[in-house]
Parts: structure tokens; C-alpha cells; sequence
């Protein structure tokens, strides 16, 4: 099992020029962790085709 935490990044610096966004993750553990960077509706498109289907 992984656990997490987030934690908000501290620094009006780096809030404001980071371009990472406002928070940092971190993983501790053993497992497996999936990471994507695309939008979730692009996500979804992309991994469409491969899913079954039932016919009516």
C-alpha cells in the first residue's frame, strides 16, 4: 500500500512563479503508482478503444 501526503507549497514566489501548481505530493511505500498528464477527458479517449463493450 502507498501512503500520501499533500502539503500546500509555502512561498509567495513560488506560488506565484512556480508554474508547478500549489501543491507537492509525496509517496512512501511499496507499491505501484500510475502517473498521467494529459486531462482526464483526453485520458478517457485515449484509453477508450481498448475497453469492452457489451452489445444490446
Amino acid at each position: 500500500t502507498v501512503e500520501f501526503d499533500i502539503e500546500m507549497v509555502k512561498g509567495f514566489r513560488n506560488i506565484l512563479l512556480g508554474g508547478e501548481g500549489l501543491f507537492l505530493t509525496t509517496l512512501r511505500g511499496p507499491g505501484r503508482v500510475w502517473l498521467q498528464t494529459m486531462p482526464t477527458s483526453n485520458l478517457a479517449k485515449a484509453v477508450a478503444p481498448y475497453l469492452v463493450t457489451t452489445s444490446s
